[in-house]
């Protein structure tokens, strides 16, 4: 009878199921189902109900190996995906693990931007009468040329999908204005002469400050956040203010000898949008790529040549793509 009691006991542990002890528990924060393989292919083993405290077994990425009841109140084994819990870690098993858990409340992005700027293409006139005729002198700004940065952007969770960040962008252009000057000849009567310039690079340096508020899809690997909110753009940049030329009276020809410039600065608010698609490798890194879309207009008192208000173009169509970090 011994004996046989012994083989029975000896049967039953090898059949019985083993699972380790632990005091490391998740929480579901909402109806989730736990799958006997981590993927969403198959059918779930069971769903467990919002508030369920499950035993953490492994963490595998995105996926929870855990140790959970079945309605016969056998214990049971499989895999629940991160997105359905909040951690609740006893702080003497894992001193050094922060206690706030899931979900994700920072992050990151490091880009490489591709800046296409919204400003150039503005052309300022200046008229005065000269020997009872029209002199007329004519700046026209070339569009601002494309240029390649390091933007970071900073969002940090309020909820689950509610995100508040900002981004910061400090694009700096070189570009030419193109000049012409007419000018009435000093005896003859509607016989203006002409002259034509190239001005050599003008120096252009902005600040853009993007605030955003960001709903956020996260989907495990995949995420996605499409993004709205204020600009502020500050700028200073070098305009033309005047041409200093030497007039040939006998061949009626224009040259333009000096370029003054004036450096213009100003502030103003705008707007910005855009959409952001990631995709994590690891748990809390990977990369992503997006569109960003910012506009405004700086008003200036006085254009240096009219002396004229004007406004200037502000913002830009910014292609971004690099390293995404969450936690």
């Amino acid at each position: 009878m011994r004996l046989g009691a012994s083989l029975i006991v000896i049967a039953v542990a090898l059949v019985t199921p083993v699972f380790a002890q632990s005091d490391h528990r998740v929480i579901v924060v909402e109806n989730a189902p736990i799958m006997a393989l981590p993927d969403t292919i198959h059918e779930p083993l069971r769903v467990v109900a919002k508030g369920t405290s499950l035993v953490l077994l492994e963490e595998q990425g995105e996926w929870l190996h855990v140790q959970f009841l079945d309605p016969t109140f056998r214990s049971g084994i499989g895999y629940l995906h991160t997105k359905y819990v909040q951690e609740s870690v006893p702080a003497q098993l894992h001193p050094h693990r922060p206690q706030s858990g899931l979900p994700r409340r920072v992050f990151l992005a490091a880009d490489i931007s591709s800046l296409h700027p919204h400003a150039g293409g503005e052309r300022y006139t200046l008229t005065k009468t000269m020997y009872g005729e029209p002199a007329v002198g004519t700046a026209t700004y070339r569009t601002s040329p494309r240029t390649s940065i390091a933007i970071p952007l900073v969002n940090v969770a309020l909820s689950r999908q509610l995100l508040v960040g900002a981004r910061v962008a400090r694009p700096k252009y070189d570009t030419s204005a193109g000049l012409s000057l007419q000018l009435p000849h000093p005896i003859f009567a509607n016989r203006p002469g002409t002259g034509t310039h190239v001005t050599d690079l003008l120096q252009r340096k902005d600040v853009i400050v993007d605030l955003m508020a960001t709903y956020l899809v996260d989907r495990g690997p995949w995420a996605v956040q499409v993004f709205g909110g204020p600009t502020y753009f500050a700028t200073s940049q070098e305009m033309v203010r005047g041409m200093n030329y030497r007039h040939s009276l006998g061949t009626n020809a224009v040259t333009i000898t000096e370029v003054l410039r004036e450096t213009v600065t100003g502030a103003a608010w705008g707007a910005n949008g855009g959409i952001d698609f990631s995709y994590y490798m690891w748990r809390h890194l990977g990369f992503g790529g997006g569109a960003h879309l910012n506009f405004g207009r700086i008003r200036v008192a006085e254009e240096p040549l009219t002396g004229e208000p004007t406004a200037v173009s502000m913002g830009s169509t910014t292609w971004n793509s690099g390293v995404r970090v969450r936690f």
